[in-house]
């Protein structure tokens, strides 16, 4: 059977927890192999992994939000899961959360929107001018570690050729 925690010899004194491109998935996928997201069975295999007491660290490496090709793609249940995914990452204990392109790509308004009064975790990008909602860098503590962390949501052109990026859109801009 599958186990979200690999082995370990001997006791590490840290342990990363990174999850990456979760699309807000509430529930699992549906997928017949493989099923891919669920918060769920995401926090069980978080508390599976905190059970022996080892500080930890957990973080997203972005694509948190549900995948759309362009700006105006996502209706209103979109983002009440957005906002509840969000919410559920604050609970779940997310230290911190890069940035992807699904969370800029529909401009700071919205993203600004979607994070305002949830148990969000810090947002980090420090490529992306879109502060105060989103910081550049965050220094967290777990156990006796203190652990400086920097969002890279990397270059827009680089991204995905089945997503139009429109540098127009209003307060997402590469940072000066």
């Amino acid at each position: 059977p599958f186990s979200p925690v690999l082995p370990v010899q001997g006791r590490p004194s840290l342990r990363l927890l990174l999850t990456g491109h979760t699309q807000a998935y509430l529930e699992i996928c549906g997928c017949k192999l493989s099923q891919s997201g669920g918060v769920a069975r995401r926090q069980t295999a978080f508390q599976e992994a905190r059970k022996d007491g080892v500080p930890s660290l957990t973080l997203d490496l972005g694509g948190f939000f549900p995948y759309a090709t362009k700006p105006g793609e996502l209706d209103a249940l979109s983002e009440m899961e957005i906002r509840f995914y969000l919410d559920a990452m604050g609970r779940m204990g997310y230290a911190a959360a890069s940035l992807g392109i699904q969370e800029t790509l529909h401009g700071r308004a919205f993203l600004e929107r979607m994070l305002q009064g949830t148990q969000a975790p810090p947002c980090l990008s420090a490529d992306l001018d879109l502060e105060p909602a989103v910081a550049p860098w965050a220094i967290v503590e777990t156990g006796p570690w203190k652990i400086g962390l920097v969002g890279a949501t990397g270059d827009p052109a680089l991204w995905d050729g089945a997503i139009r990026f429109d540098a127009s859109l209003s307060g997402v801009r590469p940072r000066s």
